[in-house]
């Protein structure tokens, strides 16, 4: 039995799926916080991406494994919800949710990056991820640029369509109606992907190997009955 499971197990570590990059950005890393309309108090964003990073490499709608977020925000200046604050948590939202609700996501790496160490903000050579919904009556989905200076700006993306249940009203708003918010970065230090870990490439000998193991251990069963 023992056998088996590590012929499974290691099976399973060749040919397991790939999380090539997960993003992760949040209010703790900016060195300052700055409302230009209303004010954000924290969002965090968690991006897994299969594809792998390649330095000099740019990507524009790469696939999503998941993405989860959060944004809280209080509106004292007037805004078309209405509203005096919101707090906006998403999780999960898969690929083929993602670009089917209009958002979009992309970015490019810099030709002299080491990504053996993750991806730091100076080492893009830009980032855009607009979290934008259309018909599901939300109006706080957000918008992230960040330069490679460690310049950024988030703000409401410009959602459409849908009833909101608090305001009863369709949504329809533009960027920055309900907030905006400069970010600082510190470039060099802030890491916005941790270093690569995708899935071990499946060698083409494996599949021998693992039958070889398969045979070697259904023979050794029937040599001791």
């Amino acid at each position: 039995m023992r056998r088996f499971t590590f012929v499974a197990a290691l099976s399973a570590v060749f040919c397991g799926p790939v999380h090539a990059a997960i993003f992760n950005i949040s209010d703790a890393d900016t060195t300052a916080n700055s409302p230009t309309f209303n004010t954000i108090r924290s969002f965090s964003i968690t991006l897994d991406v299969a594809d792998v990073l390649v330095a000099g490499q740019s990507y524009g709608m790469p696939t999503i494994n998941d993405l989860s977020y959060s944004v809280f925000g209080i509106l004292t200046d007037p805004t078309p919800s209405g509203f005096p604050a919101f707090d906006l948590r998403r999780a999960n939202i898969t690929n083929s949710e993602f670009y089917a609700q209009g958002s979009q996501f992309e970015f490019g790496i810099s030709a002299t990056a080491n990504l053996l160490d993750g991806l730091q903000i100076s080492e893009l050579s830009f980032f855009t991820l607009n979290a934008r919904e259309v018909g599901t009556g939300r109006y706080h989905p957000f918008s992230l640029g960040i330069t490679s200076d460690g310049n950024g700006t988030l703000q409401n993306s410009n959602n459409s369509g849908g009833i909101n249940p608090g305001s009863g009203n369709v949504v329809d708003v533009d960027f920055g109606e309900e907030y905006i918010a400069d970010l600082v970065f510190d470039p060099a230090t802030t890491l916005v992907a941790a270093p690569a870990t995708a899935a071990v490439p499946l060698p083409a000998s494996l599949p021998m190997l693992l039958a070889g193991l398969g045979g070697l251990v259904a023979f050794r069963r029937r040599a001791q009955k």
